[in-house]
């Protein structure tokens, strides 16, 4: 009926590495062996710690207010519009680098409402539907008219205003 040797078997071979019975390295904790490591690690990290500590106390930083600068605060954001504020340093400031940053409040780009407010059939194109998340920049209010493109990222610009 049968012929014993034509069956292969389905199952895998019978080795240490398909049966995962492979050696591993297994670390015995214990205080013999942890405190050399910490001690290692200690000496290591710490002097890196003081280093990185003694570099960001020695950063000199000096804010300035921009908000309320000549006439731009009722400048309409169609029109151009230019400030410019005069300032002396307190200190001198070391170093060959001067670096100015932006500091912004209430701007919540990655907040779930703004990442979703878009209607991504309207920029490929297609008029905008009635399923489309635009909101709060759906309809112009004055005319009724849909906003083109609509939603909070098409609609939301940086004027430097808090």
């Amino acid at each position: 009926m049968f012929d014993s040797e034509a069956i292969t078997p389905k199952r895998p071979n019978d080795n240490a590495f398909y049966q995962q019975r492979l050696p591993a390295w297994k670390p015995v904790v214990n205080i013999q062996t942890t405190m050399p490591v910490f001690g290692i690690l200690g000496t290591i990290l710490v002097p890196i710690g003081i280093l990185l500590l003694c570099t960001a106390g020695a950063v000199k930083e000096m804010r300035l207010d921009y908000s309320k600068c000549g006439d731009c605060e009722n400048t309409h954001y169609t029109q151009s519009c230019s400030c410019s504020i005069d300032f002396t340093l307190d200190s001198k400031y070391g170093g060959s680098t001067v670096m100015m940053y932006y500091g912004l409040e209430r701007y919540y780009q990655n907040h779930r409402k703004y990442a979703t407010s878009r209607s991504d059939e309207q920029l490929r194109g297609k008029p905008l539907s009635a399923g489309d998340s635009c909101a709060p920049y759906k309809l112009d209010p004055n005319t009724g008219e849909p906003y083109a493109p609509c939603g909070l990222i098409a609609n939301s610009f940086f004027n430097g205003e808090s």
